[in-house]
């Protein structure tokens, strides 16, 4: 058999998610791997990663490398010519470098998101990040800069506000707030003079801190005065990036801004508040959850650059067979 297919890897800091296709959209094989963010877990476990889950799914599909007709990576931490030359260097040692596109996990992640070139992503997790292809084609981001220097809306930005607001509550300069009780029991600790401590050690990890959203989200949905006006400001935060964002390129009369990630996922507030913003601001905008997951916008880019021009079938046959709901 000599049928040719296509590999689409979504490769985030904690996690890989790949699958392999044949020509019409039918998914052959599915699986994840560790990170493939060498920024995180380092270049080697990074380089091992990436081919254990490129061989394992050819395994699965009973298809061999050069069968690939197109392989597109969306790379978290992939945003420099450096980047990219990197994981080129890991392509051409697997033999598929002439057939490979490396971009940015926030492209393939409006793919899938859109199920369209154009339009505007904005993906809130442990960090965020704003995301727009215009209609000539030409991409902008902003935000997306960590921690310190960026991140508005994100899971980090709505921990770290609670756990100012808990730090201000216990001062006596702000009014008591639920989100002491349901941060202190998340965390295991008795009582606030613990959190310096905490704040010092585990809180230094990104993702620790982000995690506190979920306590954010609980507080609000018991009417917590202080988590509500949390939501309200970085609701805020998210509608004005977009609006700036919307502003930079030009999206046509019509467009579809995708609210990707778990903050908006899992928490229908959260996704509502910033809905409602931003089409306040930005009316020809229509604001929706994503279609489909980033690793099908990995194979529609890997279709793309084939030159294979993607059918209404062959998006009907993906979402037909991806093994995940």
């Amino acid at each position: 058999m000599n049928e040719a297919c296509y590999f689409g890897l979504d490769g985030g800091g904690t996690r890989t998610v790949a699958m392999l296709t044949d020509t019409a959209g039918k998914v052959l094989a599915f699986g994840r791997a560790g990170s493939t963010n060498y920024h995180t877990v380092g270049e080697a476990e990074a380089r091992k990663n990436m081919f254990s889950i490129l061989n394992s799914l050819l395994r699965q599909a009973g298809r061999d490398k050069e069968q690939l007709e197109r392989v597109c990576l969306g790379l978290s931490g992939c945003d420099r010519p450096d980047d990219r030359e990197l994981i080129g260097g890991w392509m051409k040692e697997f033999g598929v470098l002439e057939r490979t596109l490396i971009v940015n996990d926030a492209v393939i992640a409006l793919a899938g998101g859109a199920l369209s070139d154009v339009g505007l992503l904005v993906i809130s997790g442990t960090g965020s990040i704003y995301f727009a292809r215009g209609v000539d084609g030409s991409t902008r981001r902003i935000g997306g800069w960590g921690p310190l220097l960026a991140d508005e809306g994100s899971g980090y930005d709505l921990g770290r506000e609670a756990l100012r607001a808990i730090m201000r509550a216990y001062d006596g300069y702000e009014p008591p707030t639920r989100l002491t009780e349901l941060i202190l029991s998340a965390l295991g600790l008795e009582r606030v003079p613990q959190l310096v401590r905490w704040s010092t050690t585990e809180g230094l990890v990104k993702a620790n801190v982000a995690a506190l959203s979920r306590q954010v989200f609980a507080a609000a949905a018991q009417n917590d005065a202080t988590a509500l006006d949390i939501v309200e400001r970085m609701t805020n935060l998210v509608a004005r990036m977009t609006t700036t964002l919307a502003g930079l390129i030009e999206l046509g009369p019509r467009y579809e801004v995708v609210l990707a990630g778990g903050n908006f996922k899992h928490n229908p507030l959260y996704f509502e508040r910033a809905k409602v913003k931003i089409e306040k601001n930005l009316p020809q905008a229509k604001v929706i959850l994503p279609k489909m997951q980033p690793v099908v916008g990995a194979i529609l880019y890997a279709m793309a650059g084939s030159g294979k021009k993607v059918r209404p079938a062959v998006v009907e046959k993906l979402r037909e067979t991806y093994p995940e709901r």
